[in-house]
C-alpha cells in the first residue's frame, strides 16, 4: 500500500494484514517480513496485529519510521525497521496517512476528517478539528513548512501553525484526492480519479 526509504539502498513495503517488504540493494530484490513488534501497548481482546492493514509510511532523519494503520493504530520503529512499538490511538477507525513533524510530533489522519496529534516524548493524544467529513487519503509539508492534506470531495487542508489547525481550501472540483506532489515552482499536483489537477499556494 506505501513504500519509502530509509537511503538509496534501504527501502521498505508495508500492505495489508501486518505484510512489510525490505530492499537493501535499492528495490533490486525484497525480503518478506511481518510486522516484529516489541512494545505491544494495545488491548489483545480488540484484534490481532496481524489482521491489520498498513496504510502508510513516512521516515524522518534515515531512522524514525512511522506507519498509519487500521483500527486507529499506529507503529513507530526508532531503529530504520527492526523493532516496532504498537500505540492506540482515541480514534477506532482507520489512518490513511501520516506526517512527522519537528519536536517529537507525529500527524496521522483518515476516515470521515479525523486527525490527530501524538507526542513521542509525553506519550500524548490530540484531537485536531478538521472542518470536514470526508476521508482524508495524502499529505506533505512544502517548503515553507506549510502541511497539505487532501482527500475525498476535492477536500484541501492547509495548516501554517504546525497541525495545530487547518483551514479549509476551496477549488472548483469534484475530484476525490489520492496523491499529491509540490513542484519547483511551488505548484502542487493533486491527482484523482478525474486526473492531474493544480494548486497555486
Amino acid at each position: 500500500l506505501d513504500v519509502n526509504y530509509f537511503n538509496e539502498q534501504h527501502a521498505i513495503a508495508v500492505g495489508a494484514y501486518g505484510l512489510m517488504m525490505f530492499s537493501y540493494d535499492g528495490g533490486k530484490t525484497w525480503k518478506k517480513h511481518y510486522l516484529p513488534v516489541v512494545d505491544q501497548n494495545y488491548d489483545r481482546d480488540d484484534l490481532e496485529l496481524s489482521d491489520l492493514h498498513l496504510n502508510s509510511i513516512t521516515i524522518h532523519k534515515k531512522s524514525l519510521a512511522v506507519i498509519a494503520a487500521e483500527s486507529g493504530y499506529i507503529f513507530v520503529s526508532h531503529n530504520q525497521g527492526k523493532q516496532w512499538q504498537a500505540i492506540k490511538s482515541p480514534y477506532s477507525g482507520s489512518f490513511f496517512g501520516v506526517e512527522i513533524l519537528e519536536d517529537d510530533q507525529i500527524l496521522v489522519y483518515g476516515l470521515r476528517g479525523n486527525i490527530y496529534k501524538f507526542d513521542l516524548s509525553s506519550n500524548q493524544w490530540k484531537y485536531i478539528e478538521s472542518d470536514t467529513n470526508e476521508l482524508l487519503h495524502a499529505s506533505l509539508i512544502n517548503r515553507h513548512g506549510e502541511i497539505y492534506i487532501v482527500g475525498y470531495g476535492s477536500t484541501i487542508l492547509k495548516s501554517s501553525k504546525g497541525g495545530e489547525s487547518f483551514k479549509k481550501i476551496d477549488i472548483d472540483s469534484k475530484s476525490n484526492f489520492t496523491s499529491m506532489i509540490e513542484l519547483d515552482n511551488s505548484k502542487l499536483i493533486l491527482t484523482g480519479e478525474n486526473g492531474i489537477e493544480y494548486l497555486d499556494q
